[in-house]
């Protein structure tokens, strides 16, 4: 997550920069590493990384985009929304991300053919549901920042 708040807005209320906004669960290891690879290749347009928690709990402004997405459902998958303000939720974000990226963009064009469109969805669906299960639950790392644990000490009260 890059720390800066979202603002402005077009007149029909969607992103007026020419970015991605990409809202994860910040308590999913699998999505956190997931961003932070994704932070670090060549992308065609910025990504503008937000928790869901974060973005619950009023950290960042409202997006129109989501304004008719349950809770249970914005906790369900991951969302990007694009600067026209089109919302891409659960694997059609992550193909959304994939074409965004340079050398991947093949892997999200391939992953927008009907057959494997599906495919797609299924294998999501399953990962998403299971993701703690699978890859864990990081609470300590929630929101992308993680906070370094604490040294025992030995003895005289130093940290070792």
């Amino acid at each position: 997550m890059s720390g800066k708040r979202l603002d402005a807005t077009n007149a029909n209320g969607s992103v007026s920069s020419s970015s991605l906004i990409a809202l994860y669960d910040g308590q999913c290891n699998l999505c956190l590493a997931t961003m932070d690879k994704l932070r670090k290749l060549d992308s065609q347009e910025p990504v503008e990384w937000v928790s869901i928690q974060a973005y619950q709990r009023g950290e960042y402004r409202a997006l129109p985009a989501l304004t008719n997405v349950p809770a249970e459902q914005l906790l369900a998958q991951m969302h990007v929304i694009d600067s026209s303000g089109r919302l891409y939720s659960g694997s059609e974000g992550v193909m959304r991300l994939l074409r965004n990226v340079r050398s991947l963009r093949w892997i999200g064009a391939i992953g927008e053919w009907p057959g494997f469109r599906g495919i797609s969805r299924l294998i999501y669906k399953l990962v998403a549901r299971n993701r703690y299960r699978l890859f864990g639950k990081n609470d300590s790392c929630a929101d992308g920042v993680c906070s370094l644990p604490q040294s025992k000490t030995k003895g005289g009260g130093t940290p070792s």
